[in-house]
């Protein structure tokens, strides 16, 4: 990973129209490939383990000849802990395929760690995310992972409306089986071969509060 001043960060932010943050974004490749198809867009994808994006994140990093891209950025830190230089500025919030304290944060749901990811976002920004639903279908090892039980009557009668106390507002779920609507290599590993399901939720995101205006000066 690159360091940068926020400075430089500011900069650059300013060259693109729309910035995409993947919260959890494993290995990288999803940032990579959506940066690439997406030129005007600013794709940062955040993961608390830095040697999963170290590939990727180098090969962003190169001349634009040898597959670098200078509009894929990548950030080490915890969800419990995303960067306040990253506060409103996401038009795209992702989350695929969560796991540990990011996936209970949806089940629980956890608001404090969701407030954190929603602290990321603009006013009406879109956040989707995907999750591995076989795994709650799983009786002993959501009991394993001391994770309550949880299906699309949950979601809908429990998480959503403490999910719109925070600002999330979810316009769509579905579960299905197959390829997912995005490429991910964790979610690819998970689908292959096999009827694992995903369930895909679509919402916005609605701020109560303003954005925080960064400058040089901040410390």
């Amino acid at each position: 990973m690159e360091d940068i001043s926020l400075e430089a960060f500011l900069h650059r932010r300013s060259s693109f129209t729309n910035v995409l943050i993947d919260v959890g974004t494993g290995d990288g490749r999803f940032v990579y490939h959506h940066a690439g198809a997406h030129p005007d867009v600013l794709a940062i994808g955040i993961d608390a383990v830095r040697e999963q994006m170290r590939e990727v994140s180098a090969k962003a990093s190169r001349k634009s000849a040898r597959g670098g891209l200078r509009n894929c950025m990548f950030i080490e830190a915890a969800v419990e802990s995303l960067p306040v230089e990253l506060t409103g500025i996401a038009d795209q919030l992702t989350v695929n395929y969560p796991w540990g304290s990011l996936l209970a944060a949806f089940l629980l749901p956890n608001t404090a760690i969701l407030q954190g990811i929603v602290r990321l976002a603009k006013p009406g920004a879109t956040l989707n995310v995907l999750l591995n639903y076989s795994v709650f279908e799983d009786k002993s090892y959501m009991e394993r992972l001391n994770l309550p039980h949880f299906d699309e009557t949950d979601l809908t009668a429990r998480v959503r409306p403490l999910l719109r106390e925070i600002g999330i507002e979810i316009t769509s779920n579905s579960v299905y089986c197959g390829q997912p609507p995005q490429w991910t290599s964790w979610g690819k590993r998970l689908v292959a071969g096999s009827s694992r399901k995903t369930m895909a939720i679509q919402a916005s995101v609605r701020l109560r509060g303003c954005e925080l205006v960064l400058n040089s000066s901040d410390p």
